[in-house]
């Protein structure tokens, strides 16, 4: 492949209805893990459906808005396809809002924080790195990419090679990608906090 192929390459994106399979087909895998562990830490196969069924309608429709907006970036694709710091980052990333997520809704069905937290706590652990393997393997699926073909985009990916870096509106979308992730992290960090402080004495009769 020439220079110029291989730049395009870097600068694919994904088709929704990808993004779409991505979440759902994960959805299906995360949720069964889900409900292993909520029916082994509540000991109640009702509260084990009850919290699968509210996290796939949830995470379903925000993995798929997440996906979508991680495509706006190229940062760490490289060779049409993604990198593994790539994949580590979305699997990290992911796994933040996640854990919150199954801690709000565990609580809420099973009305225990005990268990919640040891719920929460097993899927951050193992679908970290379980989601780590799913990208790593999406990597390598080619379909549902499309690859940069008009003029203006050619052009954008033939000026990022000749220069060496990237053109400045793409390096400002990945500082402003950068900075939300950032965000992300802290707000969820503190909602976390929040969460806890206000739920622990309604329960603490559970504990």
């Amino acid at each position: 492949t020439t220079p110029v192929e291989e730049t395009r390459a870097t600068h694919f994106s994904e088709s929704p209805l990808r993004s779409a399979v991505k979440a759902l087909l994960w959805r299906v895998i995360a949720g069964s893990i889900t409900l292993v562990t909520t029916w082994r830490f509540s000991h109640s196969a009702a509260v084990a459906w009850q919290v699968v069924g509210a996290d796939f309608t949830s995470k379903s429709i925000t993995m798929f808005v997440g996906e979508r907006l991680m495509n706006q970036s190229s940062a760490g694709r490289h060779g049409g396809a993604d990198q593994a710091r790539r994949s580590l980052i979305k699997a990290l990333l992911w796994r933040l809002f996640a854990v919150g997520n199954t801690l709000t809704m565990a609580v809420f069905v099973s009305h225990n924080w005990s268990v919640a937290s040891k719920i929460a706590s097993t899927d951050a652990v193992f679908k970290t790195a379980l989601m780590y393997g799913y990208e790593r393997l999406w990597a390598r699926i080619d379909w549902g990419k499309d690859y940069p073909q008009s003029p203006a985009v050619i052009a954008t990916c033939e000026k990022a090679h000749s220069t060496g870096r990237a053109p400045s509106h793409l390096a400002r979308l990945a500082r402003r990608t950068k900075r939300n992730a950032y965000r992300l992290i802290l707000g969820t960090r503190r909602w976390q906090r929040d969460l806890k402080r206000k739920l622990q004495p309604a329960w603490s009769y559970t504990i």
